[in-house]
């Protein structure tokens, strides 16, 4: 149980840190939250690794896909209506194709290393 309270805890600092963030930066809080949900996720990540944080449970993925589709749209909404569909599709396509040349190159044999039953398989075609 202390783990639960800790994990609400830790997202609701998340949530006023970027509350306060917005509020010092003036723009927009879902911008804010963005920020620091993607930094904090990076953190978490590097620190206690993918061991102790598993991608593959459903109820991540059914809270990062809503959570992602949300906070486009109100990122978006902050610049209205066409500019805001315009920069949400620009910056998203760019982040995929930067994600994907990443991982192609620059994480290519630590991928490898730590996969490399699947990656085998994958490479052979």
């Amino acid at each position: 149980m202390t783990g639960t309270w800790a994990i609400a805890a830790l997202w609701l600092g998340l949530a006023l840190l970027a509350a306060l963030l917005s509020i010092w930066f003036r723009t927009a809080t879902a911008l804010s939250e963005i920020v620091v949900g993607t930094l904090a996720q990076w953190v978490a990540g590097v620190t206690l690794g993918a061991s102790l944080l598993p991608a593959d449970t459903p109820w991540i993925t059914f809270l990062a896909s809503a959570g992602a589709i949300m906070l486009t749209f109100l990122a978006g909404s902050v610049f209205g209506l066409f500019w805001g569909t315009m920069l949400v599709s620009v910056t998203s396509t760019i982040a995929a194709t930067l994600e994907f040349l990443a991982a192609r190159y620059v994480l290519r044999d630590a991928r490898q290393s730590r996969f490399s039953s699947n990656v085998l398989a994958f490479n052979a075609g």
